[in-house]
């Protein structure tokens, strides 16, 4: 008898990528609602209110106002390079790695 592997998301289980949109849905609301308060009260006030940069604030503002007031603009995006650093190592040193691997191994 051959055993079939179900996916989680088949059983009804969350998923550790459904709680991690839940968590950037709620970021993007945080965000929204800091920018009503500024909007209300002010730099002064908001900046004392809630834990965030003066420049952070303004480029939530920026974003939502280039996106006509669309709230998904304040999703928070990827942060990892767009372009990482590869490693080249010369395939002689590789050879010489593996070969001294094996000959020391008693």
């Amino acid at each position: 008898m051959s055993l079939k592997v179900v996916h989680k998301k088949y059983l009804g289980i969350h998923t550790s990528k459904q709680k991690q949109f839940s968590t950037i849905e709620h970021i993007a609301q945080s965000r929204l609602k800091i920018i009503t308060h500024f909007d209300l009260y002010g730099l002064a006030c908001t900046l004392d209110a809630f834990c965030v940069c003066k420049r952070s604030l303004y480029r939530w503002i920026k974003k939502l106002i280039e996106s006509h007031g669309d709230r998904k603009t304040l999703i928070p995006t990827s942060t990892s390079p767009k372009k990482r650093n590869t490693r080249f190592v010369d395939y002689r040193i590789l050879k010489f790695i593996q070969h001294t691997k094996i000959t020391s191994v008693p």
